[in-house]
């Protein structure tokens, strides 16, 4: 009877593993976003007034108070699920696990976690765009293609991560 290597093994169940870290680290890390959300109040409003900062220069009108972005014919709340970190957790549940060194891990988070936000801190200001010039489209702009938009981003950070620095030569 064949014995296997304990690295051949470890190659037999690297996607089991990695679904079940995945997983784990998913679930700790969202736990831990759901019952600290209080903690997460000065993010918010830092990222309310930097929509405010770039809205203000435009547009007249606006103003912000903690997490929320006033104009005179709206006002939004900036809140959890406007945030970005669930893409952030999704991210780092997906690089944590990978089977490849910490290197190559901590370069992908130090690229994919500002590319995320970036592209979070723009659906924003769309949003408040949209809220501002088309009020009527702004549930289609916010649920039905941002929402989506930003889940693609996070995926196309992975795969971009997979394709240039996990890619083995051959």
């Amino acid at each position: 009877m064949p014995t296997e290597k304990p690295d051949a093994f470890s190659r037999r169940y690297w996607i089991p593993k990695y679904i079940l870290l995945f997983l784990l680290i998913f679930s700790v890390l969202y736990y831990l976003f759901v019952t600290n959300f209080d903690s997460l109040l000065p993010y918010f409003a830092l990222l309310t007034h930097a929509v405010y900062a770039v809205m203000s220069v435009f547009y007249q009108g606006f103003s912000w108070e903690g997490n929320i972005l006033r104009h005179p014919g709206f006002a939004f709340e900036i809140t959890r699920g406007c945030d970005g970190l669930t893409s952030l957790i999704l991210l780092v549940a997906a690089i944590i696990p990978f089977p490849v060194s910490i290197g190559r891990k901590i370069l992908g988070l130090a690229i994919g976690i500002p590319v995320i936000l970036g592209f979070n801190y723009l659906r924003i200001l769309i949003l408040a765009l949209t809220k501002l010039n088309f009020p009527d489209s702004f549930q289609t702009m916010h649920v039905q293609i941002l929402q989506p938009a930003m889940v693609i981003v996070t995926f196309a950070v992975f795969v971009a991560w997979l394709l240039i620095y996990v890619r083995q030569p051959k």
